[in-house]
């Protein structure tokens, strides 16, 4: 399980550097059998990736003794293993008994598509889908387990852990270039979209084409808001979301370089804002934000994930737990979020997130989810009626690129 999401760890520090290197290469071997598979499915090959969590053996044991002399005694394997499976949602062993009888299940199944991998316990892998659609830094959710159906709502456990990238978001551009005023001598933020500020939105081999994910345009808002407070000398720090009424995303962003948004946020007597963004070209407004609420970001001892970030993993998990079908050339679209709250305490990188998703169709293409987010298994958002509509990936690619 380490070698198969091994891009997760890398630069872990509570992962030692024994690790890191032999998890890349087995990952990257992983990856190269991928690219094999319309090749081997030609010659009527089917590829299965077993990925056990930890099987009982010898080579467990020599692994052990490297661990406890690779950081004196401080660490050990099966700790590193167990901690990693813990916040997966995977199981800490299987025998090898159970893993050679999963193997007969799953040659013996016709069902079974080409590139499937078995994590035992019923969890599925869902990093491997959504790199099918986003670049990996952007994959918010790592594992799946589907915890049934009841009166047409669906429920599951999407499970990630947080990477020293999405903590520190080293080639993430800010979100705001510059504030003014407007003939009215209300402030206005403004931002030109590159290629940097929609990297991985979507994957060079999905076929899609750049656009900024919804989430940044909430973003957007928050450092908007950020900027125009030190600017009136409110405030010496930038701004955190805690909540919102509503995010409603109505257009298309292309990342071209071309593309400038205008952000205009009206504060509330309530202390909260709305927010409407729009594109400067064409005045087409391209998200609505109600009753924004913020508070005063100050710095932090270890760099987090952002909230808008984990409002992205939600989304995502919704998403994999309304399909059918993880390798299904159906995508969900994101139209909107509805009320959401953050209740405090953030995800330090190394720490798992938990996603607790319960969706619904709404009609025969669009549904809806509400998703309660953990820290470890401490509540830390909660968030409804994420509006996703469900469209075959031709569809999708049109509907990308058109930016009506």
């Amino acid at each position: 399980a380490i070698a198969h999401f091994g891009r997760t760890f890398e630069n872990d520090p509570s992962i030692p550097k024994i690790y890191h290197k032999p998890a890349r290469a087995k990952n990257e071997e992983e990856k190269f059998l991928r690219g094999k598979i319309e090749e081997l499915k030609a010659r009527n090959i089917r590829l299965i990736m077993i990925a056990p969590p930890s099987v009982p053996s010898r080579n467990l044991d020599a692994v052990e003794e490297l661990t406890r002399r690779a950081t004196g005694g401080k660490q050990s394997a099966i700790g590193i293993h167990n901690g990693i499976s813990d916040r997966l949602g995977l199981p800490r062993t299987v025998s090898q008994n159970d893993v050679g009888e999963r193997i007969v299940e799953l040659l013996s199944n016709p069902n079974i598509k080409s590139g499937y991998t078995e994590l035992f316990s019923g969890v599925f892998d869902a990093q491997t889908a959504l790199e099918h659609w986003y670049g990996i830094p952007q994959v918010y959710v790592s594992t799946l387990k589907r915890e049934g159906e009841v009166a047409g709502v669906k429920r599951g456990i999407g499970r990630a852990i947080a990477s020293i990238e999405q903590a520190v978001r080293p080639n993430d551009p800010k979100m705001i270039d510059s504030i003014s005023h407007d003939a009215d001598g209300n402030y206005v933020g403004s931002v030109r979209i590159t290629p940097q500020h929609a990297e991985g939105h979507f994957a060079e081999e999905s076929g899609f084409p750049r656009i900024l994910p919804g989430h940044k345009q909430i973003r957007a808002a928050v450092e908007t808001i950020g900027m125009i407070n030190r600017e009136s000398g409110n405030s010496v720090y930038g701004m955190r979301l805690i909540g919102f009424e509503s995010a409603t995303f109505s257009s298309t962003i292309p990342a071209d370089g071309d593309t400038e948004l205008t952000i205009k946020p009206v504060e509330n007597s309530d202390g909260t804002y709305d927010v409407e963004i729009s594109r400067l070209s064409d005045g087409k407004q391209t998200a609505f934000i109600k009753k924004l609420r913020l508070m005063p970001a100050e710095d932090l001892e270890e760099p987090e994930l952002l909230e808008d970030q984990l409002l992205e993993g939600a989304a995502q998990a919704t998403g994999i737990v309304a399909l059918e079908d993880l390798d299904s050339q159906t995508m969900p679209l994101l139209l909107g979020i509805g009320r959401t709250e953050f209740l405090g305490g953030g995800v330090k990188a190394g720490e798992g997130i938990k996603y607790d998703v319960y969706t619904k169709r709404v009609d025969k293409r669009e549904i809806e989810g509400s998703v309660l987010i953990y820290s470890g298994d401490k509540i830390i958002g909660v968030t409804n009626e994420i509006r996703a509509v469900l469209v075959p990936k031709p569809v999708a690619t049109r509907l990308l690129s058109s930016h009506a």
